[in-house]
């Protein structure tokens, strides 16, 4: 009868992380409630060469900065945007030889959202496409980036605002 014992201790931790699950995703919609698609943007993103080589990316600009997304091109027009993600994705022995361009998403086949689109909103898109990028346009005009990862920060924090 020992093994009763452990049944009900395997149940009961399911249960409690089920519950501690569903508490977290009530404080993320919760503290989302009131934001926008452009709250949500990622800081400033900073800008890449596409022809720089994931090497001295991650050395100069991921590393030291703690940069987790860049775009790629110009500001004016981006052609993708490169993250630590896309770069592990490259064997790190081939770094010294793959450009950014290589590696990178191009722009286009990422989600886009307006702005004042709301936040849970972007959650439901993100958490459909499993995507960990959305970038935020107005009028065709690339405003700025949302990562997963800044979600996740928001549903760490019992309060955004005030």
């Amino acid at each position: 009868y020992w093994y009763n014992g452990i049944w009900m201790a395997m149940l009961g931790g399911f249960l409690y992380f089920a519950a501690l699950a569903s508490q977290k995703q009530t404080v993320l919609r919760e503290n989302l409630r009131d934001l926008t698609a452009g709250d949500l943007i990622t800081g400033e993103c900073r800008i890449v060469h596409p022809e720089l080589n994931l090497e001295t990316l991650v050395n100069e600009y991921l590393t030291p900065n703690g940069q987790r997304c860049l775009l790629v091109g110009d500001r004016d027009r981006p052609r993708g945007v490169i993250t630590l993600l896309d770069v592990r994705q490259v064997p790190k022995r081939r770094w010294g030889t793959t450009s950014i361009e290589q590696a990178m998403t191009p722009i286009d086949r990422i989600g886009a959202v307006h702005p004042d689109e709301p936040a849970l909103t972007v959650l439901e898109m993100l958490s459909e496409t499993n995507d960990e990028l959305l970038a935020v346009k107005s009028d065709d005009n690339l405003i700025g980036i949302i990562q997963r990862g800044r979600l996740r920060e928001l549903g760490r924090t019992r309060s955004v605002r005030g």
